[in-house]
């Protein structure tokens, strides 16, 4: 079914109300809505989709047979052949699930001279294999392991063996002061190239006649993995759509608030609320500022909710539809196999931090909108403004 004409129009003026620089959609590999600023037309930092890029050469490397899951990652770092790390595996890096400490934010990873070498020193401070914490240093482990495993460094792995293929050229990926491409960002992409890594997802891994990626890495990597993250699903290294994802405040969330000492008035206050189910977190973040009138900022129901180890909401997830990679800023690489979608937006880091934390700029509820874009009203012609 083709996409809602009216809906790509709203689509692309909501994409530039949120200071986008770039938005592509693309259904059955015609492309149907183009929008660029004039920063646009530039190489844009992708930031964690560096991360599903280097997952995609893992896979291949899977496929060729020089590199497993199941490998114990102390075959490419012998410091760990004892210890807590001795039991990490490739598969647990790739997934967030090595239990290394990620640390409270990247200060530390980009003020040290060796990203590999951090990493490599951080402590475990979970079992590996058994909980899922988003690890930007784990992931500059996985771009180094890919340079042991392929015999090449990882950017010039991504290039001969993706991008190369695909006609990307234009890119640019930093290095630390040690010489290492990092791994947590740090690819620069044209937002039209980037468009062809979804499109060659959707292709199940075809190009031009060539199998670049497994069907069966594919079908992984956009597959429910075992050890899930509480508020959204994954896959490996690809973000799951589901068909619904709803939010609820329920009894027994309170009744674990009351357990806990929470205070009586916050309880009340959100009362109101439990037991209605909301659809997407703008609407849920809507309610709570109604129900919280001085809490502004979210920040009271933070710390006594999931910041003080309790329950906030309970999530309820439907069958997944698609699949999507995503970095900081509001980076989207967006795929619905349903409706052969394929859809970009990217922004450009701004020049004053401040503006960087502007929520409504990382346009959360675009993979959604993407998704929501086939209707009933046939699209005429190709959509393009600038």
């Amino acid at each position: 079914m083709a996409v809602d004409a009216q809906r790509v129009q709203a689509l692309v003026q909501t994409a530039r109300e949120r200071n986008s620089d770039a938005l592509i959609i693309q259904q059955g590999g015609k492309r149907v809505a183009t929008w660029r600023s004039k920063d646009g037309r530039r190489p844009i930092q992708t930031m964690s989709i560096t991360k599903t890029v280097l997952s995609l050469v893992a896979g291949q490397l899977i496929h060729d047979g020089k590199l497993a899951l199941d490998h114990p990652a102390h075959r490419y770092f012998p410091t760990w052949r004892s210890g807590p790390h001795a039991s990490i595996t490739v598969g647990q890096l790739l997934r967030h699930t090595s239990g290394i400490d990620p640390g409270k934010s990247t200060a530390s990873i980009y003020r040290s001279k060796d990203f590999v070498a951090h990493a490599l020193s951080s402590r475990v401070v979970q079992k590996p294999g058994t909980r899922f914490t988003y690890n930007n240093r784990g992931y500059n482990l996985v771009a180094a392991l890919l340079a042991k495993a392929g015999g090449s460094r990882a950017d010039r792995l991504v290039a001969k063996r993706l991008f190369g293929p695909l006609g990307i050229r234009r890119f640019t990926w930093s290095v630390d002061r040690s010489g290492n491409p990092h791994g947590l960002a740090g690819l620069h992409m044209l937002p039209a190239d980037l468009l062809k890594l979804g499109q060659l997802m959707l292709n199940r891994g075809r190009q031009d006649g060539v199998q670049l990626l497994s069907e069966q890495w594919i079908d992984l990597a956009t597959s429910p993995a075992t050890v899930q993250p509480p508020t959204k699903r994954i896959g490996l290294m690809w973000w799951l759509l589901p068909e619904f994802h709803r939010m609820t405040i329920t009894q027994a969330i309170v009744d674990k608030w009351s357990a806990a000492g929470v205070d009586d008035t916050f309880i009340e206050a959100a009362r109101p609320l439990i037991g209605k189910p909301f659809e997407n977190h703008e609407t849920l973040v809507t309610a709570l500022m109604k129900a919280f009138p001085n809490d502004t900022d979210l920040k009271t129901w933070d710390a006594t909710t999931w910041k003080a180890g309790l329950p906030d909401v309970e999530h309820t997830f439907g069958k997944i539809v698609g699949y999507y990679a995503a970095g900081t800023l509001g980076q989207y690489l967006v795929v619905v196999p349903r409706h052969r979608l394929v859809a970009v937006r990217m922004r450009r880091s701004p020049k004053r931090w401040a503006d960087r934390k502007i929520k409504a700029h990382a346009f959360k509820s675009f993979p959604r909108e993407v998704f929501d874009l086939v209707g009933t009203v046939p699209l005429s012609d190709s959509i393009t403004t600038k």
